[in-house]
């Protein structure tokens, strides 16, 4: 279990950060033995924030999958957005 949950937290950084460059991302997250864990994503626009990823599991490894599957189906519209605007 240990393997799988430090498995998921590098593969979730490793789409992350090359996002938050990009894309100017902000993340919350929050983990706690009583309650379930949760992350969430915004978009920084100025000084606003657009949620653009929420997920939250009893499981912190699948809390931080979620979010990776979110993540990638969220830059692949961003890029067929692009792709149309230009």
């Amino acid at each position: 279990m240990e393997e799988d949950y430090g498995k998921e937290v590098r593969e979730f950084y490793n789409v992350y950060l090359l996002l938050q460059r990009r894309y100017n991302l902000q993340m919350y997250a929050h983990f706690s033995i009583w309650e379930d864990g949760w992350i969430k994503i915004y978009k920084k626009t100025g000084r606003q924030q657009k949620l653009i990823i929420k997920t939250e599991s009893e499981s912190d490894a699948a809390c931080y999958r979620m979010a990776r599957e979110q993540l990638n189906r969220w830059e692949t519209a961003q890029l067929k957005d692009e792709k149309q605007a230009g």
